[in-house]
């Protein structure tokens, strides 16, 4: 029997514009959206977002994405829209998923940019842990990204 589980990962922008002596910043995001998960593969799903910063002048900025709204930076938690189930899936900088991107807690790091230029997107990419036994429907997490100088 096949259990079908619908996952998105919503990454909320908690626009955190910042004005300051060197300009202003803004963020924005792409949700990532996993697909159906599998309790019994043995294969971790993956998807990728891409994060847009827009400065009015070339600055150096700090990229942060914080915890889970469910609880959890490392790994983070994606929640079932009805019952008390969790499943654990993360966020990376590196299409290697090695860095995990964070407020700089728990493992994690977050993006230091040296004169990040007016408008530049990243890539960041998600990883949905494989052998999780939990009960099937749709799950989703919220993050904040936070940008400072």
């Amino acid at each position: 029997m096949r259990l079908i589980i619908y996952l998105l990962a919503i990454i909320l922008v908690n626009l955190m514009v910042y004005n300051n002596s060197y300009g202003q910043c803004t963020v924005s995001a792409t949700n990532i959206n996993f697909g159906i998960y599998d309790i019994n593969s043995t294969t971790n799903l993956t998807s990728t977002g891409t994060i847009s910063v827009t400065c009015s002048n070339d600055t150096n900025v700090v990229i942060a994405i914080g915890q889970s709204i469910h609880g959890g930076i490392n790994p983070r938690r994606m929640k079932h829209s009805i019952y008390n189930d969790f499943l654990s899936y993360n966020i990376y900088q590196n299409a290697g998923m090695t860095t995990i991107w964070g407020d700089g807690t728990n493992g994690t790091t977050p993006m230091i940019i040296n004169r990040i230029g007016r408008n530049k997107t990243y890539t960041y990419y998600g990883t949905l842990f494989a052998g999780q036994d939990v009960s099937s429907g749709t799950y989703n997490d919220s993050l904040t990204i936070t940008i400072t100088p």
